[in-house]
């Protein structure tokens, strides 16, 4: 997956390629936001939880065919705050989802969704 970097502390941006199934890499930097265009339904799977109190991004774009995110880890938990949904995206629509990672709890703590941008 290529990356970015602009300098020390920046977002990092990671380009995924597609696939319909997606463990993010939380080896590959600090503060990343992996990014994928979907083509079709992606399912996210469990990051390997290193580095407790890190901090990542998903952020989906729909190709335009109206695609499905599911989070099929059990690792990955939503709150009564922030659930932590299957989501469909309108066409050519976005969505960002946060996470702060949760060693002590074997978690990826879902901090913000933010779906719907177009």
């Amino acid at each position: 997956m290529p990356s970015t970097r602009n300098r020390r502390g920046a977002i990092q941006v990671v380009t995924a390629p597609y696939a319909a199934s997606f463990t993010p890499d939380l080896s590959l930097g600090d503060d990343l936001l992996f990014d994928m265009l979907l083509t079709g339904n992606v399912s996210v799977q469990n990051p390997a939880l290193i580095d407790d109190g890190k901090e990542f991004t998903l952020r989906f774009r729909d190709d335009g065919g109206g695609r499905t995110i599911t989070f099929a880890g059990s690792a990955l938990r939503g709150s009564t705050d922030t659930p932590l949904a299957p989501a469909t995206l309108s066409p050519g629509s976005a969505a960002y989802y946060a996470f702060k990672v949760n060693v002590p709890a074997g978690k990826c703590d879902h901090v913000a969704p933010n779906k719907g941008f177009s």
